[in-house]
């Protein structure tokens, strides 16, 4: 089934639209009595000819209607970061690096957004999204990577833009945000007796994002759909409990997600069925 939201003009295109939809074939009978009654085949042919496109064109494109209105959003979803490098300055001769390597972990969030029509919309999102220290990695520990200890936590307020290409009930669409995200760690640290030093605390920087997904309409104004999503959160500088200033790259993650959207725009079908 299609569905497309209706303004005030759109009534009325779709007024118009049922009304040719019921007389299009009547129109093509009165065309060829008229034709036969001049018995020239050709004229028959090609009136006929002209009609059906005018009808298929007019059945594809469908009536002009609005989809302008405002929406909000809920998502959740798997978290899978990638290995984050950290340098710090132990006071030796070397400096110090550590690798982080962490669990996959979960997020979720929501969004209020404004759709301008059927193919740009523009939203406000918070999110939130937590993952366990798996492993911790330094060049003046030997050993390889140990086990770690602690969690990171990110809360992230974004702008973003999507640009959706609708076909029937099913909304594929793109998208991307910029924003700030906050970056939290507690007791992140080795979990080893004669290393106890653990990072509890947290710093602000700017993130942005890039999304892809799909969404299918369920009901009139309600949207079920899934989305993977690349975050990218800047520098950031963290101070462990010693004292240890910790100078932090960039945290990339990738998310799957499950989205529902709900639209306070007005939703019908654009086609009874012929008769």
């Amino acid at each position: 089934m299609n569905f497309l939201r209706i303004g005030n003009t759109g009534a009325r295109s779709q007024y118009a639209y049922w009304q040719m939809s019921k007389s299009w074939k009547t129109l093509i009978a009165a065309v060829m009595g008229k034709s036969r009654k001049r018995s020239d085949r050709g004229i028959v042919v090609k009136k006929v000819a002209v009609v059906a496109l005018a009808a298929t064109f007019f059945l594809v494109q469908g009536p002009q209607v609005q989809a302008d209105g405002l929406y909000v959003s809920l998502h959740g979803g798997a978290n899978f970061p990638e290995k984050t490098d950290s340098v710090f300055d132990p006071g030796l001769a070397s400096q110090g690096t550590i690798i982080t390597d962490g669990d996959t972990g979960f997020r979720f969030g929501g969004a209020l957004g404004y759709a301008f029509n059927r193919y740009f919309s523009v939203e406000g999102e918070f999110s939130y999204m937590e993952n366990d220290i798996d492993t911790l990695a330094s060049n003046l520990i030997p050993g390889g990577p140990l086990p770690a200890v602690g969690t990171a936590r990110a809360y992230t307020g974004m702008a973003n833009a999507y640009l959706s290409l609708p076909t029937g009930a099913w909304r594929p669409y793109v998208g991307a945000g910029i924003g700030k995200a906050r970056v939290k760690s507690d007791g992140v640290g080795f979990a080893v007796p004669v290393l106890p030093d653990r990072t509890n605390d947290s710093d602000t920087a700017l993130a942005w994002q890039l999304m892809g997904g799909v969404g299918y309409q369920i009901a009139p104004n309600l949207e079920l759909g899934t989305r993977y999503r690349y975050l990218n959160i800047d520098d950031t500088r963290l101070v462990s409990d010693a004292g240890d200033v910790q100078a932090i790259g960039n945290i990339k993650t990738h998310s799957v997600e499950v989205v529902l959207t709900w639209s306070w725009q007005r939703e019908q079908r654009v086609l009874p069925p012929l008769k």
